[in-house]
């Protein structure tokens, strides 16, 4: 008889048994280890599928070119695949994102494209952290039919670690509102309809100020490509 389903944490990597829906470490998402297990090796099979066609080719070239070169061709062809598929099981690794320190960027710059695009005026918020408060104008097209009320849009963005940004998520999550998305990236509709946006890929998290209504934060949320998970 098998023992109890092994769970990975999406947020921290920390592993568990049994049948809880929240990892005990960091409170993120479980997913099943055989999923994280199955999914590098359909990659990895994809990779040696590839692998074998530059090996065909490669056979070809060193049978035209002759014996000699031989010895150089299959052999580098043979490092290459190696390299491939060390890369290939590294970034389908659950740890990848727990052991990768956050970007060294600003917060802004780690704005998904069309926020940072649109966002202007962005100023550090605390000196002893990572974080900026920019501003979106009334008249960005991220806020076209009022959905700010004809008021620019204030966004509150900060570079955390991974027990901050699982610490926050926690917070969120008490708090109430609509969880959109809550996975590797969480995405909800506040209480006081702001918009709470946190991405463990990368560290950032992301408040907005008020918008008119739990509808129209639904719309930026989608407008503004945060939605992906």
């Amino acid at each position: 008889m098998s023992g109890p389903l092994e769970l990975v944490c999406e947020y921290c990597a920390h592993r568990s048994r049994g049948g809880e829906s929240r990892c005990g470490h960091c409170g993120g998402p479980l997913r099943a280890a055989l999923d994280v297990a199955e999914t590098t090796v359909r990659g990895a099979q994809e990779v040696v599928k590839g692998a074998h066609e530059v090996v065909r080719n490669a056979e070809k070239v060193a049978g035209v070119v002759g014996g000699e070169w031989q010895r150089f061709v299959l052999p580098a062809v043979g490092v290459l695949i190696a390299v491939l598929c060390a890369v290939l099981v590294w970034s389908c690794s659950p740890l990848r994102s727990a052991v990768a320190p956050p970007p060294p960027v600003s917060a802004a710059q780690a704005l998904p494209e069309l926020l940072a695009a649109a966002a202007t005026s962005c100023e550090r918020a605390d000196a002893g952290r990572r974080a900026e408060r920019c501003v979106l104008p009334a008249g960005s097209p991220l806020l076209f039919g009022g959905l700010a009320g004809g008021r620019e849009l204030t966004l509150y963005t900060e570079l955390a670690a991974p027990e901050e940004l699982a610490a926050t998520v926690r917070r969120w999550r008490s708090a109430g509102g609509t969880v959109l998305l809550d996975g590797r990236v969480y995405a909800a509709v506040g209480p006081s309809t702001t918009v709470l946006y946190a991405d463990s890929r990368t560290g950032l998290v992301l408040e907005t100020s008020a918008f008119t209504g739990s509808g129209a934060a639904r719309t930026f949320l989608n407008r503004a490509g945060l939605l992906m998970p």
